[in-house]
């Protein structure tokens, strides 16, 4: 099934002529806990793969930690991103292949790929726990590293949609605490559409 998910992700037209030399990224970490916002950095293209990696094991208690990476979109919903950066990066976070077909499909689904599920060749090397959340405003892809507790996600707009990354950091920072948990990005998630359901009621009223 992963190999079907791959060659066909790859088999369609997934990407736009149009990409980026750099890609707005977001971390947080303990150190940077405390300030007022998260501040966003470029990172190049060639560097995002090397740069999404996760944390290698060190002695002592670890130390939790989140990268993210924006990747935009245009109207037709092509990502807009070299192929072969997104693919290097997507191994780099540690995602399993079949994670490509919710994305390829379209999924409005949020599924948690745990560890040891046979049906997803787990016993596979290079797989961290990961996640899948489609939203009616924004894709969400990340992994969860139990031994570092470091998480690598990738933020995709909708198609057309570049406005929507600018709430969710800003709720990522109200979450902040909560980066050792595996599923902070979607309590994060979950807040950004409840705001914007009261948002529309209030407006409706």
């Amino acid at each position: 099934m992963e190999a079907y998910a791959s060659d066909n992700f790859c088999g369609r037209r997934n990407f736009s002529k149009t990409h980026h030399a750099d890609y707005t990224a977001v971390e947080i970490s303990p150190l940077a806990a405390d300030n007022i916002s998260l501040p966003e950095r470029r990172e190049t293209a060639n560097d995002i793969p090397s740069y999404m990696e996760h944390e290698s094991p060190k002695t002592g208690p670890p130390s939790a930690s989140l990268k993210l990476v924006v990747i935009p979109r245009e109207s037709s919903g092509l990502m807009q991103m070299k192929e072969k950066t997104f693919l290097d990066m997507f191994k780099a976070c540690k995602l399993p292949k079949y994670m490509l077909y919710f994305l390829q499909q379209n999924s409005f689904i949020f599924y948690n790929f745990e560890r040891h599920q046979p049906q997803f060749s787990w016993e596979e090397p290079g797989y961290a726990r990961s996640f899948y959340l489609n939203t009616a405003f924004f894709v969400l892809l990340w992994s969860f590293d139990d031994e570092t507790l470091s998480t690598r996600a990738i933020f995709l707009h909708r198609a057309g949609e570049q406005t929507t990354f600018g709430e969710v950091k800003r709720l990522m920072h109200t979450h902040r605490s909560h980066i050792a948990d595996p599923r902070m990005l979607a309590l994060v998630s979950a807040h950004s559409i409840i705001e914007w359901t009261d948002a529309e009621i209030r407006g409706g009223v």
